[in-house]
């Protein structure tokens, strides 16, 4: 009778947690990330001019982001897909303050 009964809470514990999940999803509970959330878009990096360099290599090409300035945050928006708007962030996901 022993083992029966712990086959007996196991399945009463997997029921009610798929029940749980089905009732989370149906009620709007559980945010499925998009592809869109998913995707890292750029990495930037700081070129620093040194004192006594007076060279430094850059593109002639533009990159395809612009900056703005809102609330004191720097926000970059890609110029092709205009939905594409970011807060500028360090690696410890802290905002550039501009």
């Amino acid at each position: 009778m022993k083992i029966n009964h712990s086959w007996q809470l196991i399945g009463v514990a997997l029921i009610t947690l798929i029940i749980t999940i089905v009732t989370l999803e149906k009620n709007g509970y559980l945010r499925h990330s998009s592809e869109a959330d998913s995707i890292y878009l750029s990495e930037f990096n700081l070129i620093k001019q040194l004192p006594g360099e007076s060279e430094t290599k850059l593109s002639h090409i533009p990159a395809d982001y612009t900056a703005q300035c809102v609330q004191g945050v720097l926000l970059l928006r890609h110029k092709k897909q205009k939905d594409n708007v970011g807060v500028l962030v360090d690696k410890k996901q802290r905002a550039v303050r501009c």
